[in-house]
């Protein structure tokens, strides 16, 4: 099996035709941890996926395979960044809140 990994639907409930994987965020069997789900606006969402080291890594979809994908990587910083809030788009620029503590 894939485990937990990242789907989505149109809502149609009785045909489920367009209900499915969007991607396989880990390949294999070991499934993700996706989290801090944030839709940013009509076509983007934001999420975080959770490294077996608890550490975060950015993603985004915009509900297409190819659209989906890692856009940054906070293992490189030296705290091992665990929480993720609040993301926000103003004009092209993403903004969050980030840390190794509760916020």
């Amino acid at each position: 099996g894939l485990g937990v990994e990242l789907h989505g639907s149109d809502g149609d409930l009785v045909s489920n035709a367009n209900t499915g994987m969007i991607k396989d965020v880990t390949p294999g069997s070991e499934g993700s941890i996706l989290a801090n789900f944030q839709r940013i606006n009509a076509g983007l969402v934001v999420f975080t996926k959770q490294e077996a080291d608890e550490s975060l890594r950015l993603w985004r979809t915009d509900g297409t395979e190819p659209g989906t994908f890692e856009i940054q990587d906070f293992t490189t910083e030296s705290s091992l960044p665990k929480n993720f809030r609040a993301p926000a788009l103003l004009g092209s620029q993403l903004y969050f809140m980030l840390g190794d503590d509760e916020l």
